[in-house]
């Protein structure tokens, strides 16, 4: 058993080790409060201004100690090539950072209650915040801030002993927000459509819209064959059922063909969200509905949420979902460039900073998204898949889920996603294959 000595036990503090030690690894500790004790448990951990013979020593930066948010700079040092904020100020410690405040600043979007840089959506616009000059978000960072941590207290201690939690090998999840592209909508809106298309040249578009008229076949509507080679237990569906804004869909709830697609995929064993629609960040009495509305249809519980347009406020749609009893939340997702959101591989709870408690949340981080790297990066399928590569990879040393974010509209080889089914296909497969193999 390790012994972790404090100055004072705080929320922040058991908050954090909570996650490292509990979440990602298997290391039991006890937490006392360093006193004038003569004789401490060793083996131990010394995060306290007390000297303790024998003990595995590091560095206090102070911001689990504190009850407030206060300007924190951005300091970074590289040990083993790592980026590691909260740097020591000097080498009398057994590391030269703070792996525990480092961590929780990631961990609590601390840097987000500091400065408020947001875009047109009203998205925290993470490309604008200095972790990312620093490019923070190519790594698992708290993962391997962990890992440095346990390597270098197994060599001061060789009788300790943990593993890494294994977690689900894959998340593959999937946002609808059009399930069709021209089926199932009113007769002015497809007569509007097809005026539009021919009075503006769409030729292509135009022609693709009258054999789905005459076949009703859609090039949206892939669910036939997702359903095939999907993993059960490892995809959720996040539904659109609201229209009160132009960014949000034009099915709703109140089409019952649409209804009936719902109900499908959640008796397929497929794991169903909610995706509330483009208003709600800000609004608990229209998420709570929406998410009624979900639950009436599949006659089941909803637990699982992702923000349509991935918009969310800290600390009030936190605060919002937890209330109407979501407990998984999967909005957080680097739109414009994917990576590891907070430094996290891991699912972890959410911290609400302003009232200093560790929240019934947990949040998922979503490590690409199919729509970053056409919209944001403007990459080509085969660029793309580099990328999808690179981050696959980084993910593997963690044995925590990579998560996806895909849309059925990105399957369906038309319009602006015309030549990426094959790469879309070709992730699915990976995915799966990952998932079968355990």
């Amino acid at each position: 058993m390790l012994t972790i000595y404090v100055d004072q036990i705080t929320p922040r503090l058991t908050y954090t080790l909570e996650v490292l030690f509990e979440r990602m690894s298997t290391l039991t500790y006890t937490l006392k409060e360093a006193s004038v004790e003569t004789a401490y448990s060793l083996p131990a951990i010394n995060y306290s201004s007390k000297d303790i013979p024998g003990s595995f020593s590091l560095y206090c930066e102070g911001l689990l100690e504190e009850d407030h948010i206060r300007e924190v700079g951005l300091q970074h040092r590289s040990i083993h090539h790592v980026p590691c904020l909260a740097p020591s100020p000097s080498h009398q410690w057994e590391l030269e950072f703070d792996p525990f405040a480092a961590s929780f600043y990631l961990l609590s979007h601390y840097e987000y209650y500091q400065e408020n840089h947001i875009d047109s959506y009203g998205r925290y616009e993470q490309v604008r915040y200095p972790s990312s000059s620093l490019q923070l978000e190519e790594r698992p960072l708290v993962y391997q801030y962990l890992s440095i941590l346990l390597n270098h207290l197994q060599q001061h201690y060789p009788s300790i002993k943990w593993e890494e939690k294994e977690l689900a090998p894959v998340d593959i999840t999937f946002d609808i927000d059009f399930p069709w592209k021209y089926l199932h909508k009113s007769a002015a809106v497809q007569v509007s459509g097809t005026i539009k298309d021919f009075l503006g040249g769409k030729w292509t578009q135009l022609s693709e819209r009258i054999n789905t008229y005459r076949s009703g076949k859609d090039p949206f509507y892939v669910f036939d064959e997702l359903l095939e080679r999907l993993p059960q237990r490892y995809t959720t569906f996040f539904f659109l059922l609201e229209r009160l804004h132009k960014n949000d869909s034009r099915f709703t709830w109140r089409l019952a063909t649409y209804r009936k697609l719902i109900k499908r995929i959640s008796e397929k064993g497929m794991k169903v969200g909610i995706h509330p629609s483009f208003r709600t960040w800000q609004d608990q009495d229209q998420l709570f509905f929406e998410k009624t509305k979900l639950e009436e249809i599949i006659d089941s519980e909803v637990i699982c949420s992702r923000q349509h347009f991935l918009r969310y406020s800290l600390p009030s749609t936190y605060r919002y979902l937890e209330q109407i009893g979501i407990r998984e939340e999967y909005t957080q997702c680097l739109f414009q460039q994917g990576g590891f959101p907070c430094g996290m591989a891991h699912p972890w709870p959410w911290f609400d900073l302003d009232n200093n408690r560790t929240s019934e949340l947990i949040l998922h981080p979503t490590h690409l998204m199919d729509r970053s790297l056409l919209s944001y990066q403007k990459l080509n399928p085969d660029s793309a898949h580099k990328r999808f590569l690179a981050l696959w990879e980084k993910n593997l040393e963690t044995k925590a889920p990579f998560t996806m974010l895909f849309h059925n509209d990105s399957f369906s080889d038309s319009g602006e996603w015309a030549g990426w089914q094959n790469t879309m296909y070709k992730w699915l497969d990976i995915m799966s294959k990952k998932a079968d193999s355990l």
